[in-house]
């Protein structure tokens, strides 16, 4: 089965995630250096979706995509950022697509509504994984 890996040191945030995923098979990790690492070892995971400000090791979730990129170049990932678009530096933005992010999509709150954040989530994963997602 495709596997969506869940990286976002909060557990909670993981958890709703994985709730507006409903029979998506997923695999959470709180550490990118343990998403890279599951990442290289486990075949089925086909996507990843990662918090953009992302701890652990690693500088932000613009380098866990580099990172990731370069184990496994043809996994999609999805980068979420608790801030509005327009207050994330765009620079940043920049980067994370250039270095291969598949889609960034704003968590709920603010501008975002939680149906938004549900249809948007959905949609970008469906997209990436090839399939029309049955939520």
């Amino acid at each position: 089965m495709k596997t969506i890996l869940i990286v976002d040191a909060n557990q909670l945030a993981r958890d709703y995630v994985k709730s507006v995923l409903p029979g998506q098979a997923t695999q959470e990790e709180s550490s990118p250096i343990n998403a890279l690492m599951a990442l290289e070892r486990d075949p089925d995971i086909k996507g990843a979706i990662v918090d953009l400000q992302i701890g652990g090791g690693l500088t932000s979730g613009v380098r866990f995509v580099r990172e990731a990129k370069a184990r496994r170049p043809y996994v999609p990932i999805i980068v979420l950022t608790g801030f509005a678009l327009e207050d994330v530096d765009r620079t940043l933005i920049a980067r994370c697509m250039d270095d291969g992010a598949f889609a960034i999509i704003p968590k709920p709150g603010g501008q975002v509504t939680v149906d938004q954040f549900t249809a948007q989530l959905q949609a970008a994963v469906s997209f990436a994984l090839g399939s029309q997602y049955v939520g």
